[in-house]
């Protein structure tokens, strides 16, 4: 028996929310950071993704 796997999205892309693991996972593979790295770069230039991943390549 194979077992089919669904990755979670968030519904609305253009906002980083991590209020569940899931979220957390999403964004990090998306981003592909690590937790420790996606959490400080909300703290310092907030939620927008294209903001969070200029400031994770630098």
């Amino acid at each position: 028996m194979s077992y089919i796997f669904h990755r979670r999205e968030p519904e609305d892309k253009k906002i980083i929310v991590i209020n569940e693991q899931w979220q957390i996972t999403y964004w990090m593979l998306t981003l592909q950071t690590t937790q420790d790295k996606l959490v400080k770069a909300l703290k310092t230039v907030g939620t927008d993704p294209e903001t969070v991943k200029r400031y994770l390549l630098h």
